[in-house]
């Protein structure tokens, strides 16, 4: 049986969970293929990079005068037209998947995070296997918004046109018989199963697995070394892929900390694209960290790890965090609830509220949580040999 997972970035939280469950898959003899535009290629490992499209020279110079000659150039003229900075993707694409012969060959195509690879209207219709397809975020049935809080942020006049593509959304989902919805999360599978586009489909919760071997606990002294963080006094951690994404409130920690500032022997670690702004006192900027290990070492080094998302599915960081026996301070949204239990794995945060948040923050620094439990029981539910057995009993069914 051969399994073809598909997504657009290796990197990001999607391209992460997808790749991780396509190694533990490997590890289980199932014959797995990871296929992405940024991922080289590794026959050992069994992966393989999407072939890139280019733009032709007419199509560049057409560009130059707003003259769209491809599927990606009309989005992006359209998007200018949107004065917003709301993230929004069409759900054509100039791509032809299926015309790439490993993906052709494929028994079972399992789709991730597709945006501007995946041409919905062509795909459907003519994809000749079962298709799984690991849902990330709401994109599938939203339209072109990847979560509802980005579609009520957006202007009314996206909102307007974004109920047509919903509509194509429903009328091509309808068509293949053969689709299996696959939710990392409770949350994100009930408000999939509860769309009308999604109904008559499969659903199924399996949540996101990663290396226990890499995210367990670690000793904090060796950890703060080897970032060159300081061996003394308290470390708050907060991470995310962009720093300055709104659902990701960055913004809500920064008010929160600059209204009630760190006790002086706390300091706060950073890591991720972008920056928090000034004024939050010691912070260590770190930037983008793509290695796993050092990820680990972070989450070891931390005393404290907040995520102040506003809306979430099932987050890497927090079960990384987790598994690592750091405490966690989140908002209860999305599947975030699912993967903290309150007061023991950390606390929930009910409001979304920067006040909210910063209380909850100066309760956990003064509350003893028992780190070697919270690594146990999350290593327990997230090592990716779980998550690749149910993916495999998964494809072995269907």
């Amino acid at each position: 049986m051969k399994v073809v997972h598909i997504t657009k970035f290796r990197n990001g939280g999607a391209g992460v969970a997808a790749y991780r469950t396509h190694q533990a898959l490997r590890q289980l003899g199932v014959d797995s293929t990871f296929a992405a535009l940024d991922c080289g290629t590794n026959v050992a490992e069994g992966i393989k990079q999407l072939p890139k499209r280019y733009l032709r020279f007419h199509e560049r110079a057409l560009f130059k005068f707003n003259i769209a000659a491809t599927k990606d150039a009309s989005h992006q003229q359209f998007m200018r037209r949107q004065n917003t900075d709301v993230f929004y993707s069409s759900i054509e694409a100039d791509y032809d998947l299926l015309s790439v012969p490993f993906i052709a060959q494929a028994d079972i195509i399992n789709l991730h995070w597709t945006s501007g690879i995946l041409d919905w209207p062509t795909f459907f219709k003519n994809a000749p296997c079962p298709i799984v397809w690991t849902f990330h975020d709401m994109h599938t049935f939203l339209g072109g918004f990847h979560y509802s809080i980005d579609l009520e942020r957006a202007p009314q006049s996206l909102q307007k046109q974004n109920e047509s593509v919903i509509t194509q959304q429903r009328n091509l989902l309808r068509t293949p018989s053969n689709l299996t919805c696959v939710s990392p999360s409770e949350w994100l599978n009930t408000e999939a199963a509860a769309s009308t586009g999604l109904q008559p489909t499969q659903h199924k919760v399996i949540a996101n697995g990663l290396n226990t071997d890499v995210f367990r606990p670690l000793q904090q002294t060796f950890a703060r070394e080897a970032l060159g963080l300081p061996t003394e006094g308290k470390i708050l951690a907060f991470v995310a892929e962009n720093i300055d994404d709104y659902r990701k409130g960055g913004d809500l920690l920064h008010t929160a900390l600059t209204s009630k500032p760190l006790p002086e022997d706390w300091s706060i670690a950073v890591a991720g694209k972008g920056a928090l702004p000034d004024g939050l006192g010691k912070v260590h900027r770190l930037g983008s960290i793509q290695d796993e290990r050092l990820m680990a070492i972070l989450y070891n080094a931390a005393d404290l790890f907040v995520l102040p998302s506003r809306q979430d599915n099932l987050p890497n960081v927090i079960s990384e965090a987790l598994c690592c026996g750091l405490p966690v301070i989140s908002f209860a949204v999305g599947g975030i609830p699912e993967m903290i239990n309150n007061d023991e794995d950390g606390i929930l945060v009910s409001e979304i509220d920067a006040n909210a948040l910063v209380n909850a923050l100066h309760q956990a620094m003064s509350q003893k949580f028992d780190r070697e439990a919270i690594s146990h029981r999350a290593r327990i539910r997230y090592a990716s040999a779980v998550a690749a057995q149910q993916y495999a009993s998964l494809y072995q069914q269907i």
